[in-house]
């Protein structure tokens, strides 16, 4: 299964657990595939840097660029598709997610931003949360 995780997700899944890690675990032991794209891993690590984020990779002992070692190791970058305009979309900074998405083409987009899961789904890409993922898994 070729899976998009969303910025959102991989931040709860590497500084706090739950079922966003373990769809990073499910990556880790291959038995699905993570694609993402530069910009969305710029975006991860510009996210790592906000100072809250910063106290928990501190109490974690670990540091931003040891989870982007992780990431970049289980996740295939792939170059987005360029879009013009998605008239759905509620926040237009999440386009991107929508176009790397597309370049794959993933079977379906994990993401916690009511913004892209009021879509249900876009151009045949489900965009499900991460317990329904889970259960559909």
């Amino acid at each position: 299964m070729k899976v998009l995780l969303d910025t959102n997700i991989w931040i709860s899944g590497l500084l706090w657990g739950g079922n966003q890690r373990k769809i990073i675990q499910l990556a880790q032991q291959k038995q699905i595939f993570l694609y993402s794209s530069k910009l969305l891993i710029e975006e991860l690590q510009a996210t790592l840097a906000y100072p809250k984020l910063q106290r928990r990779l501190a109490k974690l002992e670990i540091t931003a660029e040891e989870l982007l070692v992780e990431v970049s190791r289980i996740t295939q970058l792939c170059q987005p598709i360029s879009l013009s305009v998605v008239p759905e979309l509620r926040d237009p900074k999440d386009k991107i997610v929508l176009e790397t998405a597309l370049s794959v083409p993933v079977d379906v987009i994990v993401s916690g931003d009511e913004d892209l899961l009021v879509l249900g789904e876009f151009q045949e890409i489900p965009i499900v949360t991460t317990k329904q993922l889970l259960e559909n898994y």
